[in-house]
């Protein structure tokens, strides 16, 4: 069930765009030839006005077709260029087009902006770390002042609940803060020098050696450990956190080590052997989380939202930047279909909020990507920078070089797709192994 809805989702992210299209292409009077909910042969289709809507079986598309889509094949054809028709995407100005393709995006994000208000008055359900802290680094310049176990109470005499709450308190410029910490059941205070981004990279929230996954055939795998284990000592050295078994694995010289952990309250003793010199043990950590409710009301839901939106623009921006100057290590994190719904069936799982939070981000995903991909033409951004150029040009590019364009945008835009068909099938073959 979870599947069904995360695919009829993705298919009404894509509706909301396709509409986007369609809605604008007829207010500048261009025709709309199909309209189409999901790609492949139609199992439903009807006439109004001279548009065809379709129904078709695949839900992980859909495409809305306007009148000119053929036009550059006919100019490609007779070598020269050809008056287009007044009602064709060819016969209208190129800031009209540039619209056209615009409005897509723009639906995504007006349908993200106002689901995301929504969910803000209605009360945003999500998870935040505890503000006990750990020292992320033995050699940190803030050990001095704090512990590791801290709780921090107060920033500048400002109430601290949660680890989230250290951004909004502490300045990103360098400058004295005041804490409130407890530690050991004894309330500290005392000020410090520094600014917000030297305090991240020095201090993180407390890491219970919980694991929350193990990957497979790894010494940790072999050894039996399974996820909700909890580490309790590596040859009778006993760990707190993370942070002690980082730097007992950092200083080890031996390749076979005993590791005590319990489970369900029952303490278990293996045989760790490490495969590599780096003593990787082959877990996952997840810092515990707090359920927390906040309720917003609509001048704070609407600025929050149009920062969130903002936010994950930028994410998105930077993300196809890192894609095109580190693809290697980029690519890794490329999802398909597949991997898409997966999201949305783990997000329902949680809750209904959390699925059509989901929902709007990914709807925010496509926004991004067709806007931003300006080197693929099948996506909004390549068209909307092809009509860009003509339009400071005064006139249109041949048929030829456009074509060209196509060509190496289709190939990009099929490899994405592939890249992440092939990520998700490695994803699932992880998940049976």
């Amino acid at each position: 069930m979870y599947i069904l809805f995360s695919v009829l989702a993705l298919s009404f992210i894509i509706f909301i765009h396709e509409l986007g299209h369609f809605l604008f292409a007829k207010l500048f009077k261009v025709k709309v030839e199909v309209f189409s909910v999901g790609i492949g042969p139609s199992i439903l289709k009807f006439k109004i006005n001279n548009t065809e809507y379709r129904l078709s079986p695949i839900l992980l598309g859909g495409y809305c077709k306007l009148k000119g889509f053929d036009h550059l094949e006919k100019e490609l054809k007779a070598n020269k260029e050809l008056e287009a028709d007044k009602d064709s995407l060819f016969g209208i100005s190129h800031f009209k087009k540039i619209l056209i393709y615009f409005a897509g995006p723009l639906f995504n994000l007006i349908f993200s902006f106002i689901v995301f208000i929504f969910i803000s008055m209605a009360g945003v359900i999500y998870f935040d770390y505890s503000s006990r802290v750990s020292i992320l680094n033995k050699d940190s310049l803030l050990k001095d002042k704090f512990r590791d176990g801290d709780v921090i109470l107060k920033v500048n005499d400002k109430k601290i609940k949660y680890f989230s709450d250290l951004r909004k308190f502490i300045p990103e410029e360098k400058s004295t803060v005041m804490f409130d910490v407890l530690r050991e059941k004894e309330n500290i205070t005392f000020k410090e020098t520094v600014s917000l981004q030297d305090f991240l990279k020095e201090i993180g929230p407390w890491a219970d050696l919980v694991i929350a996954d193990v990957v497979s055939n790894s010494p940790a795998k072999i050894a039996g450990m399974k996820p909700g284990d909890e580490i309790i000592s590596i040859d009778n050295v006993i760990l707190k956190n993370k942070r002690d078994l980082d730097y007992f694995l950092k200083n080890l010289n031996s390749d076979v080590v005993e590791i005590k952990f319990s489970r369900n309250g029952e303490i278990f003793s293996s045989k760790l052997v490490f495969h590599d010199k780096n003593k990787m043990i082959g877990i996952y950590f997840s810092p515990p989380l707090k359920r927390v409710v906040k309720v917003e009301n609509v001048s704070s839901a609407i600025k929050n939202s149009f920062f969130k939106v903002v936010s994950a623009l930028q994410d998105i921006l930077y993300s196809i930047f890192l894609l095109m100057t580190n693809f290697l290590n980029a690519s890794k994190s490329v999802s398909g279909p597949v991997g898409i719904v997966g999201i949305l069936s783990s997000s329902y799982s949680l809750g209904i909020l959390y699925w059509i939070n989901s929902i709007s981000f990914l709807s925010l995903i496509l926004a991004g990507m067709n806007l931003f991909f300006i080197v693929i033409p099948i996506f909004d951004g390549g068209q909307i920078f092809i009509s860009f150029i003509e339009l400071l040009r005064g006139k249109r590019f041949k048929a030829k070089t456009i074509y060209s364009f196509y060509s190496f945008g289709i190939f990009f835009g099929l490899f994405l797709f592939g890249l992440g068909l092939f990520n998700d099938l490695k994803g699932l073959l992880n998940i049976f192994n």
